[in-house]
Order: structure tokens, then sequence, then C-alpha cells
């Protein structure tokens, strides 16, 4: 295998990895827009898993 396939296919395994990331976060946040709207949870519960993707938020793109 070339260096110039090797490449590739570790650009491959990061994009797949940063989509899976992405995707969760969309799911989560889904979720919590869901609780929101329908009451499902305390304000308190809610505002707790914001701050937690917040922070992993956060994490992923540096910022913490």
């Amino acid at each position: 295998m070339d260096e110039q396939q090797e490449l590739k296919e570790e650009l491959e395994r990061i994009l797949r990895r940063e989509q899976f990331t992405l995707r969760s976060i969309f799911e989560e946040l889904k979720a919590i827009r869901s609780k929101l709207l329908y009451g499902d949870e305390p304000a308190y519960v809610v505002e707790d898993k914001v701050q937690e993707l917040i922070w992993r938020v956060g994490h992923y793109v540096g910022e913490f």
C-alpha cells in the first residue's frame, strides 16, 4: 500500500469518527428539545443535560 492510499484511509477513519460524534450530539440535542417541549423532566434535570452537552462540545472543539 502506498503512502497516498494510507493517508486516504486514515482521513476516512477520522471522518467516520467525527461524523459519529456529531450524530451523537445531534441526537442528544433532539432528546433535550423533546424534554423541553413536552415537560418530560424538571427544568433542573434538563439544565444539567444541557450543561453536560456544552462541556462535551467544548472539549470536542478545544474550548475547554
